[in-house]
């Protein structure tokens, strides 16, 4: 159901200042075009973002995924609000993603998000190696890491994937490896922060731990028990290989460094 734009429904709650446009049939809740934007269509009426995220979370709710039903929707703009769903509403997302849906449309998403983090990922690739090995070489390994990004994301990526599979489903959870798949694929939306210098890195790699937790556990319905129990061994797991990581390579680079 639409905002009825010959109705007043006086000011947003939630964004002082803006006009309420609409209000949510479930709990009343007046709501802005920002509130409205973050929300759904369900059964045909316009529904706030938190009654979406509970009717998710208690009914196991489908929602449809932007990027995979763009309606009249630019590729741009659904890519956009996909994105803004899995980064902002990570659970009414994940929650609502259907475990048997395509793998091509993730995947392309997946891989657009590593196109953008890349950027970032190849600037501190760069200041790295200009600390290691100066700046003359900087230019190689950068150039280097660029040629060999792309094989080694999709290797890590099928590694991930069957880890993550593979922990879900000895921890009880019902779902294919189609479903970890397009978890695993939206939750790759945080490499997107990659882009931003400093500490892009760090924020990429928790983020997206974050988002494994909550789209694996979603898609093999996993009980709040069992999904802490996952993000956690998850979590163990990563420090454990940048433990190992590291010390494997602190032989190999220079004092002071």
């Amino acid at each position: 159901m639409l905002a009825d734009e010959r109705k007043t429904y006086g000011v947003c709650p939630r964004h002082a200042g803006r006009p309420a446009i609409a209000a949510c049939p479930r709990c009343g809740r007046y709501m802005c075009a920002l509130c409205v934007s973050g929300g759904a269509e369900v059964s045909g009426q316009l529904v706030c973002r938190e009654c979406v995220e509970a009717l998710s979370a208690k009914n196991g709710l489908r929602r449809e995924v932007s990027w995979e039903n763009r309606g009249g929707m630019s590729y741009a703009r659904a890519f956009f609000a996909t994105w803004r769903d899995v980064i902002f509403a990570p659970r009414a997302f994940f929650a609502g993603l259907a475990p048997d849906g395509g793998l091509f449309k993730p995947l392309i998403f997946a891989a657009i998000c590593l196109a953008i983090g890349l950027v970032g990922s190849l600037w501190g690739i760069g200041e790295a190696a200009s600390a290691i090995v100066g700046p003359s070489g900087a230019a190689l390994v950068a150039a280097m890491a660029l040629v060999l990004a792309p094989a080694t994301y999709i290797l890590s990526f099928v590694v991930t994937v069957g880890f993550l599979h593979l922990l879900a489903r000895g921890l009880g959870g019902r779902a294919a490896v189609r479903g970890t798949t397009r978890a695993a694929a939206y939750a790759q939306a945080a490499t997107v922060a990659e882009i931003i210098p400093a500490v892009g890195g760090i924020l990429a790699f928790v983020l997206r731990l974050s988002l494994y937790g909550w789209g694996v556990s979603a898609v093999h319905g996993f009980s709040l028990k069992k999904a802490i129990a996952f993000y956690v061994i998850v979590l163990v797991t990563a420090a454990g290989f940048i433990y190992f990581g590291v010390r494997l390579l602190t032989p190999f680079l220079p004092p002071g460094v």
